[in-house]
């Protein structure tokens, strides 16, 4: 069972020669509208990424508005087999992105918040924190919901995978309730710089803090691929080589597909290999789910996906 506890919002996505700069006006010839949100882009990836006879394992916690873009995203999730029963209407507008790709599929992205600043920890009931399930939680909510949420679930044993994003600096006693963190570059840089962390490189980085928390951390690092580690082990594995057409789903793609082999108990290292695969086909395709692979599509290319390159973690817990 995966629990997501996170947002939901309507992408309206601008395809663009180049990115706008300050003050500047960039005409378009259409847009898509495009059902998103980091929260509901994750649970799609990890209902896409389980098994048929297990994807109805996936529960979503969060909030839309009364309106169409609302009715639009409970669908969507309902068509991937995604139980929608935890998510409750605001009287606030549906959350709305407003995401910009350029020709380099590189992107800028705005969000209104909406509907997703309403939702509550006590949504989620206890009997969806159990130690054989796994929660799933981002950012992209309000933050102490997120914290007293990780903070119930670490009481009731049940492995917790947070993705960092959008960056927000974590809290010391947060970070030892979790089992698995998830960060990009600018994201590993805030939580080092926020914790007086010293290192050498982003996988020293991500060794210390595996060791601090006892868990997995793994960073993220687009077309050069990630860098992790457990307390035991380092991990290097390069991205799988494509032509990206957007990116913009790529990271939530990266997360949805990890809870669903966590909760599996796949091994580390194929988690990895199977999450970064994932990851670089959700660059084929424009917007964020529909971009987002379906197993058969991954374990398709999985035999041309490279494994990580392991190495033992021999670095000292966080210092200053």
């Amino acid at each position: 069972m995966i629990t997501v506890f996170g947002s939901l919002n309507m992408d309206i996505l601008f395809s663009v020669e180049m990115l706008p700069r300050p003050g500047e006006t960039v005409l378009c010839p259409h847009y898509k509208l495009i059902p998103g949100g980091k929260g509901a882009n994750q649970a799609v990836a990890a209902a896409r990424s389980l098994p048929f006879n297990q994807t109805p394992s996936v529960f979503f916690y969060g909030k839309v508005g009364e309106d169409s873009f609302g009715n639009t995203l409970l669908n969507c999730l309902q068509k991937d087999h995604i139980h929608t029963e935890g998510i409750q209407k605001s009287k606030n507008p549906t959350g709305c992105a407003s995401i910009y790709v350029d020709q380099k599929a590189e992107n800028t992205i705005v969000v209104a918040s909406g509907a997703n600043l309403d939702v509550h920890h006590t949504q989620v009931p206890d009997e969806k924190l159990s130690e054989g399930g796994l929660l799933l939680l981002q950012l992209e909510t309000p933050i102490s919901e997120n914290w007293s949420l990780i903070q119930r679930a670490f009481e009731k044993k049940c492995p917790i995978l947070l993705n960092a994003a959008p960056a927000f600096p974590i809290p010391a006693n947060i970070l030892q309730c979790l089992s698995t963190l998830v960060l990009n570059e600018t994201e590993a840089h805030m939580t080092a710089k926020n914790l007086n962390v010293s290192y050498l490189s982003l996988k020293d980085l991500a060794a210390q803090l595996a060791l601090t928390f006892k868990g997995a951390c793994i960073i993220t690092l687009g077309a050069d691929g990630l860098v992790a580690a457990t307390p035991q082990s380092l991990y290097t594995l390069e991205a799988f080589k494509i032509t990206p057409i957007d990116t913009t789903g790529a990271g939530d793609t990266f997360t949805g597909a990890l809870a669903a082999q966590l909760s599996q108990n796949i091994s580390f290292p194929q988690a990895l290999r199977f999450s970064s695969l994932a990851s670089s086909l959700a660059c084929l395709k424009e917007g964020a789910q529909n971009s987002i692979p379906f197993l058969k599509e991954i374990d398709e290319k999985l035999p041309l996906m490279f494994w990580p390159q392991e190495e033992k973690n021999v670095s000292n817990p966080l210092s200053s």
